[in-house]
Parts: structure tokens; sequence; C-alpha cells
């Protein structure tokens, strides 16, 4: 059956009830199609595998409400945004809840996530709002998380909610 435009309507697969508050941000890993991440304002970051329907990690922070999230294209990486602005990086290879690399990036909720190639585009997300997204290149981070993430040729892009 069609819905509203002509397009097909939308069926529910599945239910994945894994947070205690709204779900601000989902994103799907582009390295592993059956990995789907989504971020809270409960401070949870929960993983689920959509062939299993099964939450297979959980990440938890005290003191953010997580607002936005994106992936590094090598699936190595995740990318947060936070309601009190702060912008963080956790290295999925670690089993430490503990992100990789944190920063206090706008006065704002974060609204967007993205890594982008080091000489790549100017808005998070592919389109949109042209270059005036604020950037947090590479080289400003710590020297050791740098490292991490340069190696695959990337930085890290924030976006605030307008205010």
């Amino acid at each position: 059956a069609a819905g509203a435009a002509g397009l097909p309507r939308a069926v529910q697969l599945h239910k994945f009830e894994a947070h205690s508050a709204a779900c601000c941000g989902v994103a799907w890993s582009a390295v592993n199609h059956h990995l789907l991440v989504s971020a809270a304002a409960d401070g949870s970051i929960v993983f689920y595998d959509t062939t299993r329907l099964a939450v297979v990690r959980t990440l938890w922070s005290s003191d953010q409400s997580f607002t936005s999230l994106a992936f590094a294209p090598d699936g190595l990486h995740l990318a947060c945004g936070a309601a009190d602005g702060s912008a963080c990086i956790f290295d999925l290879r670690s089993s430490d809840d503990s992100p990789l690399w944190s920063t206090r990036a706008h006065d704002g909720p974060v609204s967007a996530m993205a890594f982008q190639r080091a000489s790549g585009a100017e808005s998070p997300g592919g389109g949109g709002g042209g270059g005036d997204a604020p950037q947090t290149p590479v080289a400003e981070l710590s020297p050791a998380a740098a490292e991490r993430v340069a190696r695959g040729g990337y930085r890290v892009a924030s976006r605030a909610v307008p205010a």
C-alpha cells in the first residue's frame, strides 16, 4: 500500500528498546552493514546486531546527554556530540567506556558529527549549510587521538544547534 506522496508505507520490522531516555541519533557502520548504533539523552550509546536482533555493546557516560554520532569510515572510531556542546571520539577496539578524546566544541547542543577526508567537504553530513560548520581538524586533537584518527586520513567535524 502507498503512503503519503505515493511512497511505500513504512513497516516496523523490529523495535529496539535499550534507552531509558529519548534516542537522539542513529548511524549505520560503514564496514559492518548489520551494525547499528544509537545515542540517547540518558548517556548511553548502544550497538545493535540487526541480524541477531540483539544489543552487542553499550557505552555509558554518567555526565553526558548524547545528541548525535557518526562512525569513522574504517568502522574503528565513533564520534559523538552532546547536549552541553562537547564532542568526543571513542576507539571501538578498546574495552574501556572512556572516550579517546573529548573537548568542549560548541556553546550549545551538537546537532551533527561527521568524519571527513582531511582534504574533503566542508559540511558535516555531506550537504547543506555550506562551509559555515565549525570544524575540529585532527591537528587539534590530543597527540594520541590525532595519531590514531589521522592514520585513516580523516578529520572530525561537528555542528551545533543554531542559537
